[in-house]
């Protein structure tokens, strides 16, 4: 039998190769979400010993974004993918201090120099582009052995290729 997929759930596919069925989520966002969502929150109680509720939703979206960029710039060098996180985890940090950060409660940012309304600063900025580098570097070797793995039949599925 040749290699083919089934659609599951509009988001979900099962994919045949060999003897085993594999599960693979169709644009993995939901895998990200949750990863961000759990992993952000963690990495802020390591660094500053505290956290908030909040940061569980900016974690999910930027790792999201990181996702969303790492899927669609194969071919861009780490380095622009990288700066694109960076400035899309600023606008996030933004956002969300926006909705919930107006009493610098959660965080602050108004000793920074550069800062916008206490809420970003170029500091950060550089900081979640060099987190990005990482998360995308693991992305792209991560993606790269399980397509070695597969013998390049995940990176040729439909839904993995933008077709």
């Amino acid at each position: 039998m040749g290699n083919y997929t089934m659609p599951f759930d509009g988001r979900q596919a099962f994919a045949w190769r060999g003897k085993e069925w594999f599960i693979l989520s169709g644009e993995v966002g939901e895998m990200h979400f949750l990863l961000g969502a759990a992993g952000y929150p963690l990495l802020e109680l390591c660094w500053r010993g505290r956290t908030h509720p909040s940061m569980a939703l900016a974690g999910g979206m930027a790792m999201s974004w990181l996702g969303f960029i790492h899927r669609k710039g194969k071919d861009r060098p780490l380095w622009q993918l990288a700066l694109l996180g960076g400035l899309g985890i600023t606008g996030i940090e933004y956002g969300i201090g926006q909705a919930f950060n107006r009493r610098f409660r959660v965080w602050d940012y108004r000793r920074m120099p550069l800062n916008v309304q206490g809420q970003i600063c170029p500091a950060y900025t550089l900081a979640w582009c060099g987190l990005s580098a990482a998360v995308i570097g693991i992305m792209r070797f991560s993606s790269a052995q399980a397509s070695a793995a597969s013998g390049g039949w995940v990176r040729r599925l439909p839904w993995r290729t933008g077709r």
